[in-house]
């Protein structure tokens, strides 16, 4: 059996092994999440998020809220404030409208980012989350 070496610059969709939930691509859904499963959005979602797991909006995703993880990958549109607790990753064509904190921040060539980028060292997860609505609040 082949063993893969870890990879510290490792795409976040490499290592997830399933996703809980699946937002499909003509379904609108509107109201809060919260959780700990993984979940992957293909649809339109209009409210707030605490996840704690990974999100996905794929490329025909739309979010439009505060969008609140331990993991999120965009490659789709987000409309709203992102708190990324462990990382965040833009990919080619993700596109965002809004604050961003997280302390590990990937965006590709392509990616786009309209508003504040806040980035932090490795701190505990609960502070981070404190600090970065912090972070949002006062620069409005």
């Amino acid at each position: 059996m082949l063993m893969a070496k870890k990879n510290n610059y490792q795409r976040t969709l490499d290592s997830v092994m399933r996703f809980a939930s699946a937002i499909g691509e003509n379904t609108t859904i509107n109201g809060q999440f919260s959780g700990g499963e993984n979940i992957v959005v293909r649809g339109t979602v209009k409210g707030d998020s605490d996840i704690k797991g990974i999100i996905v909006i794929m490329e025909s995703g739309c979010w439009i809220g505060h969008l609140v993880a331990d993991t999120i990958v965009i490659a789709g549109r987000v409309e709203g404030n992102i708190e990324a607790r462990q990382k965040l990753e833009i990919v080619a064509g993700g596109h965002i409208v809004g604050d961003v904190c997280s302390p590990v921040i990937s965006m590709e060539t392509g990616a786009i980012h309209e508003g504040s980028l806040h980035m932090q060292g490795t701190i505990p997860l609960q502070p981070l989350a404190e600090e970065c609505l912090d972070s949002i609040l006062l620069s409005t």
